[in-house]
């Protein structure tokens, strides 16, 4: 990684926000389009690996443990680990892979690793809340608290995309929360000491 790239993030203290951003909807829309593929090469890897263990372990591939053991495989297997690797890739590397495939990296005020934790726990929410809901549908509940967090989950990301295409600063919840923003390389390099 170059020290144009990371603009020497671990001697600076303080880093100035862009209140009108130049990243446009097209890189932040390829960013988007290549962590998802990537997610989904995990998804489906993890999927086959699942299948093999519980065929070794069950004798089935898809046995059914009950709502308890599917929500506890989403959390754990999905949600946590992708959040994780996110915030360790945002942190160390100034963004994912897709956001240095469109050109983009991502800043922080003050960069620490909790910081990012931060902004990509509350990003990946609404996915959280989704596996929450769905499987709770899958079981049989639709109760209240099942519909409103599949309300919730679907206006979080509405709200984030909204924010993060909409806005002239192109930062969204995460974002204000953890002091961060999605640049150009370019804006970077004009920046670099």
């Amino acid at each position: 990684m170059s020290n144009i790239a990371r603009i020497r993030l671990e001697e600076a203290s303080f880093i100035e926000l862009m209140s009108v951003n130049p990243v446009s909807k097209k890189q932040r829309l390829t960013e988007l389009l290549v962590d998802w593929i990537l997610i989904c090469l995990y998804l489906i890897t993890l999927f086959l690996v699942m299948l093999v263990i519980n065929y070794v372990a069950f004798g089935k591939a898809l046995p059914d443990h009950g709502e308890l053991y599917s929500q506890l495989i989403a959390t754990f297997t999905t949600t946590i680990p992708v959040s994780i690797i996110f915030a360790w890739l945002d942190f160390r590397w100034q963004g994912s892979l897709g956001k240095h495939f469109a050109g983009l990296r991502l800043v922080f005020k003050r960069p620490t690793f909790g910081k990012s934790l931060l902004r990509n726990f509350l990003k990946f929410l609404p996915w959280q809340l989704g596996h929450v809901s769905v499987i709770r549908f899958m079981y049989g509940k639709t109760d209240f608290l099942t519909i409103i967090l599949y309300l919730l989950s679907i206006g979080l990301l509405v709200t984030y995309l909204v924010m993060g295409l909409g806005r002239q600063d192109k930062r969204h919840l995460p974002d204000f929360l953890a002091s961060s923003q999605v640049v150009q390389v370019e804006a970077l390099e004009d920046k670099a000491p």
